[in-house]
């Protein structure tokens, strides 16, 4: 059986990245980047971001790396609806222009083989893939990662992640265009990038991780060390241990740090 392949039509794709900017310039101030330097110049690269809104942080991150040909991974119930109206809406306008633009839906209850297939397709490509581990959006602070069969491919391919953080993104749309009446005011959003690594410099591997639990906690916590504290959440305390260890990328992320101090 043919496997399954990544589908990108540059019109979809140019799309997205227009609204993404279009978007990004109406409602924020403005966006800091931190650590820009480390985006490694060749793929493949599993990207790995917070999910603390529904689609801000894709967004950014798709405005300022949109040379890079991202595919992002997004939950297939976006294509579904709960009414007439949202499901014509998903099946007609978002699973089209999503897919098209070369993204990845994932179902989070079935074992997934079609996702798994595009994704290594990318990767065979030297591509550039972006995730989120929480799974779950619209929490106030990180939540614990469970979406493991990213990091498990990662491990498989042993390719390079690369942690990013995203802040500021909360609440930015709504308050973004209340300040056109005066009601509210533009947010500055920040996005920080991590140290790119390989989980096998970190000693783990798919024989000593078969699920995924140390590489996505791994990658969990270098992007909360991306983040000011208010918003570690479920790994504060192993954000800390990280932040106070000698581990080969440590301090990246402690100059990260002293920034938000």
């Amino acid at each position: 059986m043919r496997k399954k392949r990544v589908i990108r039509w540059f019109a979809a794709y140019l799309l997205l990245r227009i609204i993404a900017r279009s978007l990004r310039l109406a409602v924020a101030r403005g966006v800091v980047e931190i650590g820009r330097e480390n985006l490694p110049k060749d793929g493949p690269v599993f990207m790995n971001a917070n999910h603390m809104t529904t689609a801000e942080e894709a967004g950014i991150i798709l405005d300022r790396l949109p040379k890079k040909g991202i595919h992002i991974l997004y939950k297939s119930d976006l294509e579904k609806g709960k009414n007439p109206l949202t499901y014509v809406i998903g099946a007609f306008i978002v699973r089209p222009v999503l897919r098209l633009a070369g993204f990845i839906p994932t179902n989070r209850d079935i074992k997934e083989t079609v996702a798994v297939e595009k994704i290594i397709d990318v990767i065979n490509q030297k591509g550039w893939l972006l995730a989120m581990p929480e799974r779950t959006s619209r929490q106030p602070v990180l939540v614990e990662g469970k979406g493991k069969g990213t990091a498990r491919i990662a491990m498989q391919y042993d390719c390079l992640v690369l942690p990013i953080g995203v802040s500021g993104a909360k609440g930015a749309i709504v308050n973004g265009l209340k300040s056109y009446l005066k009601l509210g005011k533009k947010q500055t959003l920040t996005i920080a990038y991590g140290q790119p690594f390989r989980l096998s410099q970190l000693g783990i591997s798919q024989e000593n991780d078969p699920t995924g639990e140390r590489a996505t906690t791994a990658i969990m916590v270098r992007i909360g060390a991306l983040l000011p504290r208010y918003l570690w959440g479920f790994y504060e305390e192993q954000i800390e241990e990280f932040l106070s260890s000698d581990a080969f990328d440590v301090s990246h992320y402690q100059s990260i740090q002293s920034r938000f101090w």
